[in-house]
């Protein structure tokens, strides 16, 4: 990871129903959300044009553990781990 893994931000975590709230302490231009299985698997991605506040994710997966990541083209690239 090229930023600091504190500049994000995941919440609730453990989650109950596959709703979170995702916020990065620098703001970031076309930042691209991803979110994996822990077998690498793609289930979401999509790019914001500003992730200048909070965004709000809302996803279906069954009860397990994934991994949520943050990028943008300037470099800012950051894990979370969250269970649901």
């Amino acid at each position: 990871d090229q930023a600091n893994p504190e500049d994000l931000v995941v919440y609730p975590n453990p989650n109950l129903d596959g709703n979170f709230t995702i916020e990065t302490k620098p703001d970031l231009s076309n930042a691209t959300i991803s979110v994996y299985t822990l077998r690498g698997e793609l289930l979401f991605q999509e790019t914001v044009p500003a992730l200048d506040e909070r965004k709000f994710l809302r996803l279906n997966p069954t009860p397990g553990t994934y991994i949520i990541r943050v990028a943008s083209p300037d470099g800012f690239s950051v894990t979370e781990r969250v269970m649901v």
